[in-house]
């Protein structure tokens, strides 16, 4: 899990720098809008950029949380060695419709403890 952590650094090192790039050059940021008959641009590429940010800043968030499901499906499946308990973790994930592993999560459960054939395991590894 550390090594997902890790991309909250990644990305917040551009979020800082835009940040400080914004704060020393706002006199100027300031003029160029002022100076603007149509303003509506310089406010367009503002949100974007803030937009941008923040997508940036949900996305590793998601991966995080999905990362934690990976790991405590694998904890309770193979270490706990409590199916009952991991498919009461995939529904509960499937029935908030926060994650895009479960399905993936889901055939493994079905495919936990027997042969898989080769449709069986070209699907799962298309998903």
């Amino acid at each position: 899990m550390k090594r997902l952590q890790r991309y909250y650094f990644l990305v917040g090192i551009p979020v800082l720098l835009i940040g400080l790039g914004a704060t020393y050059f706002n006199h100027e940021i300031m003029g160029t809008i002022n100076g603007n008959p149509h303003p509506q641009i310089n406010y367009l590429i503002i949100l974007l950029i803030v937009g941008g940010c923040i997508q940036m800043l949900l996305h590793v968030r998601r991966i995080n949380a999905e990362g934690q499901l990976i790991e405590a499906f694998s904890d309770l499946l193979l270490n706990d060695k409590n199916i009952n308990a991991a498919r009461a973790l995939v529904h509960e994930r499937k029935s908030q419709s926060e994650s895009d592993v479960v399905e993936v999560l889901e055939m493994v459960l079905d495919t936990h403890a027997s042969t898989v054939d080769a449709i069986h395991h070209s699907a799962i590894e298309s998903e």
